[in-house]
């Protein structure tokens, strides 16, 4: 069984609930708990408790930082909550306490813990900033991160830049430059990327958005019961946008999945922290001893074989 910690921004995109949904399901996840970031953290913990309910889950749920370390909050929104009139959930959560129940959880079980962020890099950042031993305490950190491969403009319309204040920084996410979860808050990527972590791995929006589905596509493939909450989201989603991508599915999965559907390669990673238009921009070069592995390849029908072959066991 793999341990694993989940940071989340929940009800963004449709992305961060499907990898939930998939940890739920996946008899080889211990999953110890949730943190959320960025903006409403109270309703994406709400939207969080709404899934697991659904799944017959009664995980720890922390709503974690709502602003940036040192930059004003661009992704304030969450669109997604709109659902939760139509779905059980919890409404009350442990304030001000996601920090100290990551770096509790993983001083519980050194070498043992998978901390899994496909969000900002908030609540991870202060996390090794609290406690500096923790990136040599973990097992493995997988993130949601960067682009690392062929840049691609984005094609609108493009429904997660509903939940964002418009910014220059933004606008290298259109251009096919970045991703969001490394631009909203620069100084937390950097540290992230700073940190010492045995095994440090990113999978970049340049994989990421190979694997897409199309709306009716995506209703007639994921039936699972555990699912409803998120193919509600989903509907909202459809509003805006004309598919699925699994951005955050892929590194959530990719602990689990069979070799081969996902391989990397080693680079040295260093982030922008200056430049009003590039913050967080992830630069990286190549090294065959570098400190962060990345995303280099993929196999869709691979990935989508298995992550679906998750829910329908």
């Amino acid at each position: 069984m793999e341990k694993v910690l989940f940071d989340t921004d929940i009800g963004t995109d449709i992305d961060d609930a499907l990898a939930l949904a998939y940890l739920l399901c996946q008899p080889e996840c211990d999953l110890l708990g949730v943190t959320t970031v960025s903006g409403d953290v109270t309703a994406r913990a709400k939207l969080v408790s709404a899934v697991c309910k659904r799944a017959g889950r009664n995980l720890p749920i922390y709503p974690g930082c709502s602003d940036c370390i040192a930059t004003p909050q661009i992704e304030p929104y969450v669109p997604q909550d709109q659902i939760l009139s139509d779905f059980d959930h919890d409404t009350v959560f442990p304030q001000g306490e996601a920090i100290e129940f990551m770096r509790r959880t993983i001083r519980e079980n050194p070498g043992e813990v998978t901390l899994i962020a496909v969000g900002p890099m908030t609540n991870i950042a202060l996390l090794f900033l609290t406690d500096p031993e923790i990136p040599h305490l973990l097992k493995r950190l997988c993130l949601m991160c960067g682009r690392f491969g062929t840049f691609e403009e984005e094609k609108r319309p493009h429904a997660d830049l509903l939940a964002f204040i418009p910014n220059p920084r933004t606008q290298t996410v259109l251009q096919g430059y970045t991703d969001m979860n490394s631009i909203v808050d620069p100084y937390a990527t950097k540290i992230v990327y700073d940190a010492p972590v045995a095994l440090h791995r990113s999978v970049g929006m340049d994989i990421t958005r190979q694997v897409r589905l199309d709306p009716q596509v995506f209703r007639d493939t994921y039936r699972h019961p555990v699912l409803e909450p998120v193919k509600a989201m989903a509907e909202l989603w459809f509003r805006e946008s004309n598919n699925v991508s699994f951005h955050d599915p892929v590194p959530t999965a990719s602990i689990f999945m069979p070799d081969g559907i996902l391989t990397y390669r080693n680079v040295n990673v260093t982030v922008e922290t200056t430049s009003p238009r590039l913050a967080g921009f992830v630069f990286f070069g190549e090294a065959l001893d570098g400190r962060h592995q990345v995303a280099d390849t993929i196999n869709p029908d691979g990935f989508l074989a298995h992550f679906r072959s998750v829910f329908e066991a």
